[in-house]
């Protein structure tokens, strides 16, 4: 049974997009199980994560315009 805390996924930018992808994929279906979701497709999963990391990357790109 997962502990209640779940590990938090972070895009590590010294991997390429797919390392990344990989981990956050598993990660993903695991919280998905053990909260009775219904998981992703990989290639539905590959579409949300690659939505989730241009919006970080918008995100910080905003926060280095402001500066």
């Amino acid at each position: 049974m997962m502990e209640n805390a779940m590990e938090e996924f972070i895009y590590d930018g010294s991997q390429d997009f797919e390392a990344n992808f990989e981990r956050w994929f598993v990660l993903n279906c695991e919280e998905r199980s053990y909260y009775n979701d219904t998981q992703y497709t990989e290639e539905h999963g590959r579409e949300v994560f690659a939505e989730l990391v241009k919006k970080q990357w918008q995100g910080k790109r905003k926060k280095s315009q402001l500066s």
